[in-house]
């Protein structure tokens, strides 16, 4: 929860950070929980303060920023990191990727060119970059029998705790919720939440294919199969991590990802022709956002789509 310092400042910029969430969000949003806007609004206050106060011209004796010195400070690769993770930590931003020029200028004028801040996100990435093999993975002092049929709690070591956090690719699992709550909780590598992305009770033979992957063990169509209703959730998590990329871990992908094209058609043309039911548009919300994690559409063209539907068929 926000300390009251956070609060203060949270009720002194309150309109404007309640339209930026609510233009990305939706106001009634039921897939964010409590933590997750308490994430969202102190991630405004402290990457997005620009964005709240009043900007004075710098004084006429002010030296403007050598711009061709922090083009050379770090590479294209790296100012690509920097854009996705302050656009990660403020979706109001909307910064864009380009050339490194373009980047930087795109930095200064939003008063965000910081070299301390900018070296801790790549430090950050390089240290955790995602591996896309199984084996980069360790897993200290955690069981290898897992179970079959037999529910995880009946296993008889309730009273060993596992890591909260541990890279899995480009995110992070909280190892110990999945193994004794059946909960698949997804954090960025320095273990705060993903904005968006709630916990999702998941079955016994899901948990078994995500530490199969830890033993390096091979997923096979068998295994796909025994969680066929959860397809969805396993694809989203495969490429969330970036590990559709090893040939190790096979996905349905094309086969949700048409599936999630088709739904959208269906909401949308529902809406269009009338349907003005709040179910529906919540069902957009969360449909869009899944289509973000699995790179089918950005995370600005989504909150633009529904926005756009929103206000065109749901305003007062």
């Amino acid at each position: 929860m926000l300390n009251n310092d956070e609060r203060f400042q949270m009720n002194k910029f309150f309109l404007k950070i309640k339209k930026t969430y609510t233009d990305s969000f939706g106001l009634n949003n039921k897939d964010m929980d409590a933590n997750e806007i308490s994430q969202f609004i102190r991630n405004q206050l402290e990457t997005g303060q620009a964005l709240f106060t009043e900007k004075e011209p710098p004084p006429p004796s002010e030296t403007k920023p050598d711009i061709d010195a922090q083009v050379r400070q770090f590479s294209l690769t790296q100012f690509e990191n920097i854009i996705d993770e302050l656009n990660n930590q403020n979706p109001a931003l909307k910064l864009l990727k380009g050339s490194r020029r373009d980047m930087v200028q795109q930095l200064n004028d939003a008063n965000l060119y910081n070299v301390e801040n900018f070296r801790t996100i790549n430090r950050l990435r390089g240290a955790t970059a995602p591996a896309l093999d199984p084996l980069a993975f360790s897993l200290p002092a955690v069981p290898t029998t897992r179970p079959t049929t037999a529910p995880l709690s009946g296993l008889g070591i309730k009273n060993q705790v596992l890591p909260q956090t541990v890279i899995f690719g480009k995110i992070a699992i909280d190892l110990n919720k999945l193994y004794y709550q059946n909960v698949l909780s997804i954090k960025r590598h320095n273990g705060n939440k993903i904005i968006g992305h709630k916990n999702k009770r998941v079955s016994d033979n899901f948990v078994e294919i995500v530490f199969k992957m830890f033993d390096n063990k091979p997923i096979t169509q068998s295994d796909l199969k025994n969680i066929k209703d959860e397809l969805m959730i396993y694809d989203n998590l495969i490429v969330q991590s970036g590990l559709h990329k090893s040939n190790k871990i096979p996905t349905t992908i094309e086969q949700t990802s048409e599936q999630m094209k088709h739904r959208l058609g269906l909401i949308t043309g529902e809406i269009e022709a009338g349907n003005s039911n709040k179910s529906l548009l919540t069902e957009l919300h969360e449909l869009l956002f899944k289509m973000v994690r699995v790179h089918l559409i950005s995370k600005n063209a989504a909150a633009a789509y529904y926005k756009n539907i929103k206000d065109t068929f749901f305003t007062l």
